[in-house]
């Protein structure tokens, strides 16, 4: 046989071939990458939601709770709730984050059959911070609450 027979012969891939392959199997790599870093961040970010949340849910239950336990005594209900929401904010330590939350309470004035009723309804705003990445990121939620003692 000669060499040209030989050379016609070999089977394989080129150089080019190899390296167009390398190329679209870094490609695919990557863009798993990035979908898998995409994912993670979500993810993480939905973790600290959540925590921020139940931290604004227990905070109103509280103050709830400040209003109602108080229910049967004399005592002015606003100034138990007021005096539970007055350091201004509270930090918890949740998964090795801090968690920073501000309570706002503010009289809300009502009318009532042409009667104005003084301090019978707050507007309370209960506000969780974080620090997420460098960015400072927060949830909010506002609710009413009413001394419905039967003052009115």
């Amino acid at each position: 046989m000669t060499k040209k027979s030989i050379r016609n012969k070999q089977s394989g891939f080129s150089l080019v071939e190899v390296i167009i392959s390398i190329s679209l199997v870094t490609v695919v790599i990557l863009a798993f990458n990035q979908l898998a870093l995409f994912a993670f961040n979500n993810w993480k970010n939905a973790e600290y939601r959540t925590v921020a949340y139940n931290l604004v849910q227990s905070t109103i239950e509280q103050l709830h709770n400040v209003r109602d336990i108080n229910v049967n005594s004399a005592d002015d209900v606003w100034t138990n709730v007021m005096t539970t929401a007055s350091p201004g904010y509270t930090i918890a330590s949740i998964g090795g984050k801090s968690y920073y939350t501000y309570v706002t309470v503010s009289s809300v004035p009502v009318t009532l059959s042409g009667a104005d009723l003084p301090d019978s309804k707050r507007k309370v705003v209960v506000t969780v911070k974080w620090l997420e990445a460098s960015v400072l990121k927060s949830l909010s939620s506002t609710t009413y609450l009413t001394d419905w003692k039967g003052k009115y």
